[in-house]
């Protein structure tokens, strides 16, 4: 961990930022009333967050999907290898949820999946959050060629 030069509230960090979301869910819900549009994207939804928990990452859930985060606020020397298993088991758990979602709704489900090497401030004040507005601006930084190799590599997994 490195302090910030003329910081004293704060501290950076490299965290790895893992991007989950259901693909094009709203063309896929757009003809179903709110509660089959909750049947069909939640689960999932949950299933996402019950994964980086169990990595030990910490999400922002965001309708569709997530955005989870790996080594902060407490450091893991694994982060990013961490971000890559639970990626491969979201990948899974989408799947499985696809298969039960194409029997029940005959609709076809499908997940996509991204992560980036962050290198952030954190303040102290975060208390066991990582604010997603800190990832999302180091994020941003990423071109848009970038980020489509990225997520080219994701789905290759």
């Amino acid at each position: 961990m490195e302090r910030v030069r003329g910081s004293q509230d704060g501290e950076r960090k490299t965290i790895t930022v893992l991007f989950a979301d259901i693909a094009s869910s709203t063309a896929l819900i757009e003809d179903r009333d709110a509660e089959d549009a909750r049947r069909i994207l939640k689960p999932t939804v949950d299933a996402m967050i019950d994964i980086v928990h169990h990595y030990e990452g910490i999400t922002d859930e965001e309708g569709d999907g997530i955005m989870a985060s790996f080594g902060a606020p407490i450091a893991l020397e694994d982060h990013a290898v961490r971000a890559c298993y639970a990626a491969l088991d979201m990948q899974e758990a989408s799947r499985i949820r696809a298969a039960e979602v194409r029997r029940e709704f005959g609709i076809f489900l499908k997940s996509g999946l991204g992560s980036i090497p962050v290198r952030s401030l954190l303040p102290s004040s975060t208390r066991g959050q990582i604010s997603s507005t800190c990832a999302l601006t180091a994020s941003q930084r990423i071109s848009r060629r970038e980020w489509s190799r990225l997520q080219r590599l994701a789905r290759s997994c």
